[in-house]
């Protein structure tokens, strides 16, 4: 706008100018009209100086330069009145006019380019928060999904080895309370020996342990039916000659083969119970108390158990 004010101004300006001009060509023109006619004066004058006297023709030339002055100051005074508005506060106006029309169209154009990028980027900003959102979101669930299958991981450990260590316990209690029920056993053996076992007394026990072991020499193939018995010092008052023949007459009658049992010199170290072998000594079954709870662990652990931590 302000380019198009001073256009306007210089447009004035010119027009202003092309007066000056059209009012010189009339002076010009007018000077020349009036030369002529000072001239055909003059010429009349010559021809006929009677009628026409030099008077009339200065007063026609003065009244022409006077007219061509007057023409020569409305110009002037015109274009100056032209200067004047363009220099005064009307041109200044003008154009300030035009300087803030541009300036607040400059301003509204830049308010509007801030409002669309400003709304753009609160857009984006808007988008990536929102974006940003769910990703965290995700990233929780996916979180805490893994932290529940961890959980869960580490509780199934912890439960395993909870019942490992449960059960160990219960293995280390039970093989405590076996060992202690066997120790127990062992200790009492004294005892059976001295008052028997449930209305039996210990001879008839090892002579049970001697028939046993007999039966199982035999069985297994032995052609020697002369056995030897071999019992510890402790337990030589409990077998004698009387017995041994009385469970050698069984054994024969049971096995429809003589059978002879023999009391051996030689003795073993043991709490109680008998080793019977051939008399070369080659096969023997080892039916001590510790040999028989050994072979018998199992069972009898099974049975200890049993008795000791089967609920009533």
């Amino acid at each position: 706008m302000a380019v198009e004010a001073l256009r306007y101004i210089r447009e004035r300006e010119g027009e202003g100018q092309k007066q000056i001009e059209t009012a010189k060509e009339n002076a010009v023109e007018i000077t020349k009209a009036a030369e002529e006619e000072v001239k055909g004066v003059r010429e009349a004058a010559r021809v006929d100086e009677k009628n026409v006297t030099f008077e009339v023709a200065d007063k026609y030339a003065k009244e022409g330069e006077e007219e061509e002055k007057e023409l020569m100051k409305n110009a002037e005074a015109e274009a100056e009145k032209l200067r004047y508005i363009a220099k005064s506060d009307i041109g200044v106006g003008v154009i300030r006019l035009g300087v803030n029309e541009i300036e607040g169209r400059i301003k509204d154009e830049a308010n509007a380019e801030r409002d669309r990028i400003v709304g753009e980027a609160e857009a984006k900003a808007s988008e990536l928060v929102s974006k940003a959102k769910e990703e965290i979101e995700h990233r929780e669930e996916d979180f805490i999904l893994a932290e529940r299958a961890r959980g869960q991981e580490e509780k199934e450990r912890r439960v395993r080895a909870a019942r490992l260590n449960a059960r160990k316990l219960k293995w280390n209690a039970e093989a405590e309370m076996t060992n202690k029920a066997l120790e127990e056993a062992m200790k009492r053996i004294n005892a059976v020996k001295e008052e028997g076992f449930k209305g039996v007394s210990y001879s008839e026990i090892m002579a049970g342990l001697i028939k046993d072991a007999s039966l199982s020499l035999i069985a297994g193939g032995s052609k020697d039916n002369e056995l030897e018995v071999l019992i510890s010092d402790e337990d030589v008052s409990y077998i004698d000659k009387t017995i041994l023949k009385k469970i050698s007459t069984e054994l024969s009658q049971d096995m429809t083969v003589p059978v002879n049992l023999s009391l051996s010199s030689e003795r073993i170290k043991s709490a109680g119970g008998v080793i019977v072998q051939g008399k070369g000594g080659k096969i023997e079954v080892n039916n001590t108390f510790e040999q028989r709870m050994t072979r018998y662990s199992a069972s009898i652990r099974e049975e200890i158990m049993k008795t000791l931590f089967t609920e009533k």
